[in-house]
């Protein structure tokens, strides 16, 4: 897995749960 995709999931889950 790259640092770039968990960065974007996480970028997208916080909006999400926000």
């Amino acid at each position: 897995m790259g640092i770039r995709f968990i960065l974007m999931v996480n970028k997208q889950g916080q909006t999400r749960l926000a």
